[in-house]
């Protein structure tokens, strides 16, 4: 019988016994592997390679891809979806060539209840594998096949108390078993004997590293450190494997950088890494390739910690993160296609959940369900010519199949539920649509509707949903999202207390529609609700807060932002708001807190209004330094866009001022006799900064600008850089048409002129940048200055106070 075993074992298409169906299946040959199909002999051994032939051909269909219509034995017997039912648990109306797996189990029974020994063992284990599919197949955990996976485990156990490799298959499927019935101590007992068997050195550490372009502090992070028993390289052959879609971050390293912590192997030292000797040597940053079926062991294990523990917790999100980067990281073209595209896909639904992360997420899962052939939108068309060189580059079904059983179940139709989900998410609610209509999920497809302006579609096909499933109180609720007519939230919420439909009540009073009287004591009262009955969803606390802001209830909206910002401490608008409730409390040091925790979470979603408000407090508290980081964050978030409208002019006067009070500090010698350059202070230096290189580039037509700017050259002790300013300041007049419009410009234009003379009359005869005079010609300079502006006033303002001042400048000109 040595033929059966590469249906369970065989870990390349090198092995095998021949041109056996099992062979044929495994390299994907499915011409042929369909020829003999039909053409097989009645005999046991065959019935069991038909058996076996027939579930992966289905799982091929309904889990793996790529389709293969018309390769396939037909459904002469005309099973469907009901005979794949359990318990009275109907399969997923959506599977396709139900026939496969019936037909299959028909086989299987037969052969377990008819042969004996090695053949019917082969066929329990082949019997269990077909059972398992059929449960990823239903609604709900089915009892009946339940009681068959408990009972028939057992029996064949006798095959691998000789054999490591199958010993380690046989763990992994029973704890996959028993982790689709969450027993959960199980199944982590079983993990445990197939790693074991295995024999792989596996250990959860820390390892200090950079997760950013331009971190330069080092941070610990949870790594996965995992090596197999046998030495392996990769063969160094083409692989084909599932795109891994860059994250192309500007701030992002597409993989964390990590370091080795210092004294790690010194037993005596307090950073003694206590692992196992045999993965002390491995280098984080490039772990040696694994055995697929220890690959197919980690990914289990992440299941099994993803069931078990709560995903939205950091920590549990770095240690799941940590599973799925051992593989995704191995050498390329060391694992195997479904274990590689299974991490991608747990990778994508932990950074879809991800601002920072969510594109590269969704982009992921929507690759790879594209690659499985059985989605029916895909995210980019593909030109027709292009189809079939885009189809040779897919992997074969052979490498989709190899570790199938050693993996949970996901039917194409949970990916692209999740899909869906992940779509609407975003707002991309067209392509939801589409898949929620061919999932037949018709709640989700009603909003949807709605939402693409076919509500009476949506109100009509959630209606024959509610007239069949009258207690349904989600659709109640989810009738009154499109209808807006309240009474069907409160029919929701006295059905079960379902929490979206007070959400929904408490929205409709805070923000009614037309006609309808805004009642924001209303609104409080259905928001308190709600989150008595679910208190973790940030939206409503959020709103919750908005209310108590308006209605000056100070106390409840600084309890509202303060639960939002303990949800989400990435929220800058809920700090925002939460300072603003502490301010009006008069905790104004508390408030500024939750403003720099704000800024902090604002600076990668580049909110502006967030930035005033800190410099506002902060001018309040006297904190110029965070005054001054304020001013410069606005101005790089707003500077291209606005140009110099994005300058608080006086702010920056007010900075100016404080700056020049301050002594400018002198060079001194060095040991050698050299001159040292002035520290300044991180204030001094980030002032000048902001004033004489951020503010210049953005000045078209602010003289009172220039003229700050030049306050700080002549503290720098740079008199030729101040005058340069003032005769900037000054030629902003000359060229605006506004003072020829307006007598206040004009006025004003004649005051910097007379500064501009001061200037050339304290400056021009100073040491200049390169030596020499600063202005040589400062007197003709100050003459021609004045003649432009008495050419620009005349005929306008010559019966003004500020054209007699003019005058008097021009009399008192130096000779």
């Amino acid at each position: 019988m040595s033929y059966l075993r590469p249906l369970i074992l065989s870990e390349s298409p090198a092995e095998g016994s021949g041109n056996t169906i099992a062979d044929l299946i495994i390299n994907g040959k499915l011409p042929e592997a369909h020829k003999a199909l039909s053409d097989a002999t009645d005999s046991p051994e065959t019935d069991l390679l038909k058996a076996a032939a027939l579930i992966q051909s289905f799982i091929q269909v309904n889990f793996t891809g790529p389709q293969i219509d018309g390769l396939i034995p037909e459904n002469t017997s005309g099973y469907t979806q009901k005979d794949l039912s359990a318990s009275n648990e109907p399969a997923n109306v959506l599977t396709k060539a139900a026939h496969l797996l019936v037909e299959a189990l028909k086989l299987l029974r037969a052969l377990v209840e008819k042969q004996e020994g090695e053949l019917q063992s082969y066929s329990q284990w082949w019997l269990t594998r077909a059972l398992v599919i059929q449960q990823s197949l239903l609604f709900a955990d089915a009892s009946e096949i339940h009681d068959s996976l408990t009972e028939l485990f057992p029996k064949f156990k006798k095959l691998v108390e000789s054999d490591s490799e199958l010993a380690t298959r046989y763990y992994l499927e029973k704890a996959r078993s028993e982790l689709m019935y969450d027993y959960d101590s199980k199944a982590e007992q079983d993990l445990k004997l197939g790693q074991n068997a295995s024999g792989l050195l596996l250990s959860l550490t820390g390892f200090m590293a950079k997760r950013t372009k331009f971190q330069t502090v080092e941070h610990p992070v949870l790594l996965l450190l995992a090596k197999s028993r046998k030495e392996i390289t990769a063969s160094g052959e083409e692989i084909q494997l599932p795109e891994a879609l860059p994250l192309n971050s500007d701030l992002f390293l597409e993989k964390p950088l990590y370091s080795a912590m210092e004294g790690e192997k010194d037993p005596d030292s307090p950073f003694y890494r206590k692992i196992d000797p045999g993965l002390q040597d491995i280098d984080p940053n490039a772990q040696p390739p694994l055995r697929d079926i220890d690959s197919a062991l980690l990914m289990l294990r992440e299941q099994y910690i993803r069931q078990c523990q709560a995903t939205d917790a950091p920590f549990v999100k770095e240690e799941l993160s940590a599973y799925v980067q051992r593989l995704i990281y191995a050498p390329s073209c060391s694992v195997n296609w479904l274990l590689f595209s299974r991490a991608l896909w747990e990778r994508s639904v932990l950074e879809s959940d991800s601002p920072k992360t969510v594109e590269r997420g969704i982009l992921q899962m929507q690759a790879l369900v594209d690659e499985l052939g059985h989605s029916a939108m895909t995210y980019i068309p593909r030109l027709e010519e292009a189809d079939k060189a885009e189809e040779e580059k897919l992997a074969s079904p052979a490498s989709r199949l190899r570790y199938v059983h050693q993996a949970m179940p996901l039917p194409s139709w949970s990916m692209d539920a999740l899909l869906a989900e992940k779509y609407l998410s975003i707002g991309s609610l067209k392509t939801a649509l589409g898949l929620y209509e061919r999932l037949q999920m018709w709640a989700e497809m009603a909003m949807c509707l709605a939402a693409v302006d076919k509500q009476e579609e949506g109100i009509a096909i959630l209606q024959k949903h509610l007239d069949e499933n009258p207690d349904d109180a989600r659709g109640w609720s989810v009738m009154g999202d499109i209808t807006l007519k309240p009474e069907y939230w409160e029919k929701a919420w006295k059905l079960g207390k379902y929490a979206p439909s007070k959400r929904s009540l408490g929205q409709w009073f805070y923000m009614p529609p037309k006609g309808v009287e805004r009642n924001l004591d209303l609104a409080i009262k259905h928001f308190n609700e709600s989150l008595h009955v679910n208190p973790l969803h940030l939206n409503t606390w959020f709103l919750y807060g908005c209310c108590g802001l308006e209605t000056e209830q100070y106390e409840l909206a600084a309890e509202a932002f303060t639960r939002c910002v303990s949800l989400d401490e990435t929220d800058p608008k809920a700090w925002s708001n939460l300072s603003t409730s502490l301010l009006r409390l008069g905790k104004k040091t508390e408030a500024f807190n939750a403003l720099k925790k704000s800024t902090r979470a604002a600076s990668e979603n580049s909110d502006w209004r967030i930035w005033a408000n800190y410099v506002t407090v902060a001018i309040e508290l006297e904190e110029w330094n965070e005054v001054l980081r304020g001013t410069k964050n606005i101005i790089a978030i707003m500077g291209e866009k606005e140009g110099e409208k994005a300058i608080d002019v006086p702010v920056v006067e007010a900075l100016v001022s404080i700056l020049v009070t301050t002594e400018f500090p002198r060079a001194v010698d060095g040991p050698d006799g050299e001159e040292i350059a002035p520290r300044l202070s991180f204030f001094q230096k980030e002032c000048i900064d902001l004033t004489c290189n951020l503010i210049p580039k953005l000045l078209t037509s602010n003289a009172r600008l220039w003229k700050a700017i030049a306050k700080v050259e002549i503290w720098r002790k740079r008199p030729w850089a101040a005058l340069e300013c003032f005769e900037k300041g000054f030629r902003v007049y000359t060229h605006s048409p506004t003072v020829q419009e307006h007598e206040k410009v004009f006025a004003d234009a004649v005051e910097f002129l007379g500064e501009l003379c001061e200037a050339y009359e304290n400056f021009g005869e100073m040491e200049g940048r390169n030596g020499g005079e600063v202005c040589p010609d400062w007197k003709y300079k100050c003459k021609s200055a004045v003649r432009v502006l008495v050419g620009r006033g005349k005929n306008y303002w010559e019966e003004t106070k500020a054209w007699e001042d003019l005058m008097t400048l021009k009399e008192n000109l130096p000779k």
